[in-house]
């Protein structure tokens, strides 16, 4: 019989003259990983790490980050995350077409398209903010 997890180990308690079962405390070593794992998914520099500097997929992770960050209206950082992702995006079209890869290269320039439509709704929001704040 193999051992899954979490495990288990079944103690016997004399002085109840029951089974017990006891859990070992494995919080401190999962937290550490979670607190890990969140850190590197929420950093440009750690998704690059876990997906490849010039990966698509580190750029729409990215994007999506950055659609969160906007969501909690912190334009200031969502703004600098879809433009780390266009850059990547925009790299991966070059390269597609370097290539001769056009249908790649279509799919980099329409996810291309729809983060700068989203730089733009931001700067737009800005922009409105500014001259309301002016007035």
């Amino acid at each position: 019989m193999g051992v899954g997890y979490p495990f288990r180990v079944t103690i016997l308690n004399p002085e109840k003259n029951d089974n017990s079962s006891y859990y070992p405390n494995l919080n401190h070593l999962s937290n550490s990983i979670n607190y890990y794992y969140s850190t590197m998914e929420t950093t440009i520099e750690g998704l690059k790490e876990q997906y490849g500097h010039y990966s698509p997929e580190a750029a729409e992770k990215i994007n999506c980050i950055a659609d969160d960050k906007t969501s909690k209206g912190d334009n200031r950082s969502a703004l600098k995350y879809h433009q780390e992702a266009l850059k990547i995006l925009e790299w991966n079209k070059c390269n597609a077409l370097l290539y001769d890869l056009t249908k790649k290269s279509k799919e980099y320039a329409v996810d291309m398209a729809i983060t700068l439509r989203k730089i733009g709704n931001i700067l737009r929001v800005q922009n409105n903010n500014f001259v309301a704040a002016a007035g």
